[in-house]
Formats: C-alpha cells, sequence, structure tokens
C-alpha cells in the first residue's frame, strides 16, 4: 500500500507540472492570451510590499514607508526641456554650492552650435566630481558591451557611467540594474555606481565585494522622498536647499515637475497596480537615486539562489499530493471542501511568510513555482486518479504479454 501510495505521489506529481508547463507553453504561443500571460510574468509577490496604495486622503503610502525615511543627501533636479546653454547655466548655479557631486542622467551623443558647446564645456570643467551618462550596448555574439556614441569634448571632466537597467525593455518592470558592464578590455561603472564611487568609496566597495554581475534595486523611495527641485527653483535667487556636500543627479523629470510624461520614464515595482501595469511610475534620475540610496546604506537584497526555489517547489507539490492522496481515501466526499480549505489556509500562510521575511530581512524567497503547483494539485489529482491512471490501467490491460 505504502509503495502505491509513494508511486502515485511521484506520478501526480509529475503529472501536475507537465500540465503547468503545457499551459505555460499554451499562454506563450497564443496571441489572445498573451497580454494575460505578460501580465502575470511581471509579477512577483513583492511586489505586494512596494505598490503603492491611495489613502483617504488622495495621499499614496506603501508597507515599506514606517521603515524608509527621506534621503537628504541627494537632490534631484529636473532640467525639464533645456536646451545645452540652459544645462549649462543650471549646472553653474548649483556648482556654486560645492556640492559632493553633480551627475547628469543624459547622453550628450553629438555637437550642436558651437556657442552652446562651449558654454557647457565651460560650465562642466568648473565641477569638482562630475558624472555623465553614455549609452551601453548588450552584445548577443560576444559577452563584452559596445560603447555607444558621445560628444567628448564635453567628456573630458567628466567619470563616464553607464546609464540603462537589467530589463531589457522599458515596458517591463525595472528591478535590476548591472554594477559595471564590459566594454573592450575596461570596466564601465553603471551611473548610480560610479556616483557612490566618487561620494562613498566604503560602500562602492562592499558593492564590489558582492561581486554580483547583477543586483536587485531596493526601492525605498519614491522621487517625493528626495529634495526634488524644478528647473524654476534653481534659477530662483532665493533658493531655499543648500546643496553643498550633497549628490546632485539633474535629469528629464517632464517639463515641469507633476506634468504627466511618459519620457525617460519607467515600469517600478512601486507601481500602484501591481498586475497588468498601465503607466509607468518613475523616472529614471529618480531609479539611479534609490539605487544609490541602496549602495550607500549597504541595503541589499538578497535572493534565494534559483535551484533552491524549484527544489522546494518540487517539494511542496510532493507534499500537497501526498496529503490530497490520503484525504481522497478516508474523506472522499469531503475532499473539495477539505482540499480547498488546506490550499486556502496554505497559500495565505507561504505568502505571509514570504512577505515578511522579505520585509524585514530583505530576502527574497521566490516560491511561484511551488504555490501555483499547490494551487492546481487539487483538482489535477482528480484528473489524475479518474482519468490518468484508469487510461493508463486500460492501456496496460490492452498490451499483449510476450
Amino acid at each position: 500500500m505504502k509503495r502505491t501510495y509513494w508511486t502515485d505521489t511521484i506520478f501526480c506529481t509529475l503529472f501536475v507540472f507537465v500540465f503547468l508547463g503545457i499551459t505555460y507553453w499554451f499562454t506563450g504561443i497564443f496571441d489572445v492570451l498573451k497580454p494575460l500571460s505578460q501580465a502575470l510574468k511581471d509579477f512577483e509577490m513583492t511586489d505586494l510590499i512596494y505598490a503603492r496604495r491611495v489613502a483617504a486622503d488622495g495621499s499614496t503610502y506603501n508597507l515599506q514607508d514606517d521603515h524608509a525615511a527621506a534621503d537628504t543627501n541627494i537632490v534631484l533636479v529636473n532640467i525639464g526641456t533645456l536646451n545645452r546653454e540652459g544645462i549649462a547655466a543650471e549646472v553653474e548655479v548649483i556648482n556654486a554650492q560645492k556640492p559632493r557631486l553633480i551627475a547628469i542622467d543624459t547622453v550628450f551623443e553629438q555637437a550642436t552650435t558651437p556657442q552652446a558647446d562651449s558654454l557647457l564645456a565651460a560650465s562642466l570643467a568648473q565641477v569638482e566630481h562630475l558624472v555623465l551618462g553614455v549609452n551601453v550596448y548588450q552584445s548577443r555574439l560576444t559577452e563584452k558591451d559596445s560603447l555607444g556614441s558621445y560628444y567628448a569634448p564635453l567628456y573630458a571632466n567628466a567619470k563616464k557611467a553607464a546609464l540603462g537597467f537589467a530589463s531589457g525593455a522599458r515596458n517591463k518592470v525595472t528591478r535590476d540594474f548591472y554594477p559595471a558592464r564590459h566594454v573592450g578590455d575596461s570596466l564601465i561603472p553603471s551611473f548610480a555606481a560610479q556616483m557612490a564611487k566618487i561620494a562613498y568609496p566604503h560602500a562602492y566597495e562592499h558593492l564590489q565585494e558582492r561581486n554580483n554581475t547583477k543586483e536587485r534595486i531596493n526601492y525605498r523611495r519614491t522621487d517625493l522622498q528626495y529634495i526634488t527641485l524644478d528647473v524654476q527653483d534653481i534659477f530662483n535667487p532665493e533658493l531655499a536647499v543648500n546643496l553643498k556636500d550633497k549628490v546632485v543627479i539633474l535629469g528629464y523629470m517632464g517639463q515641469q515637475l507633476g506634468t504627466q510624461s511618459w519620457e525617460v520614464k519607467y515600469y517600478t515595482p512601486l507601481n500602484e497596480k501591481y498586475i497588468g501595469k498601465t503607466a509607468p511610475d518613475m523616472f529614471e534620475a529618480a531609479i539611479h537615486a534609490n539605487t544609490l540610496s541602496m549602495i550607500k546604506d549597504s541595503d541589499y537584497l538578497n535572493q534565494m539562489p534559483q535551484w533552491l526555489c524549484v527544489l522546494l517547489g518540487i517539494a511542496l507539490c510532493l507534499l500537497n499530493v501526498r496529503l490530497f492522496l490520503w484525504v481522497n481515501q478516508w474523506f472522499s466526499r469531503w475532499y473539495d471542501a477539505i482540499t480547498k480549505l488546506l490550499q486556502f489556509v496554505e497559500i495565505a500562510l507561504l505568502l505571509y511568510i514570504v512577505l515578511l521575511v522579505f520585509s524585514h530581512f530583505h530576502y527574497k524567497i521566490d516560491l511561484t513555482l511551488g504555490l501555483t503547483a499547490l494551487l492546481f494539485a487539487g483538482d489535477l489529482l482528480e484528473v489524475y486518479t479518474s482519468v490518468v491512471k484508469n487510461l493508463a490501467l486500460l492501456l496496460k490491460t490492452k498490451i499483449p504479454r510476450i
């Protein structure tokens, strides 16, 4: 009897995962199901921690707000639609207050007019610690990336930093970044890593010691939890913010702060709609600020290895199939009620544990495979016992013995 139980347990577990694999393939090849497949694919359970919720008074909050104070060491400055002369003027005003560094989240790809370029070059040359972004493109043929074009005279006094993130496309949720990119025989630090290297060298050393080719971004703050200044604020003679020793990030954040814009904006886990996100929610400059805050505070996210996630998923499914087989034998009349209740309690408890561990210990346990298998295991066990097993027995009896 025990042997039969374990045989059924193993084969039923295998049947569950075969069904899930076919379902995953099915949703991927049919256009009508692709939006659903993509929405679920871009969702992670930990998004429930990050997602912004709207309070009764119209303000937004998430489950981490109690733990993340505003980071006043980093200042975001909007460049709006300024041309190079305007950016040069902004840099002059900011640099006069002796910030710790100035980083400009844009790429100056080519020359414009001699006057505009010379004004900007002269302004940038006065900055003691300057970071400028460059585009780095991933190569499909080699492990090394290629550097995009940039106008060298403007970069003479700057440390180059790789822009972009590890999501691969702007229509996906931006979760990870590359600390550095391989270009030729050299490494170009990412935008946030280059800022940390200059402003917080000890924190940058810790990032290097982790030796990860890709890091998960710990989104603790929106742009409202940083000092954020608009174009007119910078040119106001009575600027109330002291920029001395601040890390100042210049970037596009709309024509004016608060105006609707999808340019240079990304989907993040902070999005109010954590499934089927409709509009990007964070400008690139604010993502760099979050990444820099994480590096500065050594507030990293750690993840369970993928092989262990798969192993836990298989074990979770196997144990539940074993339990459901026992319920089916001794309480067959109450099978549906008992298994549905067990599934609900288990999923709720496991979700709570995953979110609790992530929120308090910044450790991500990915039980997506196991929870999905658990969700289908009860019904698929009935299909297995009433259809699959009977078909197998029927085929076995029809095969002539030699």
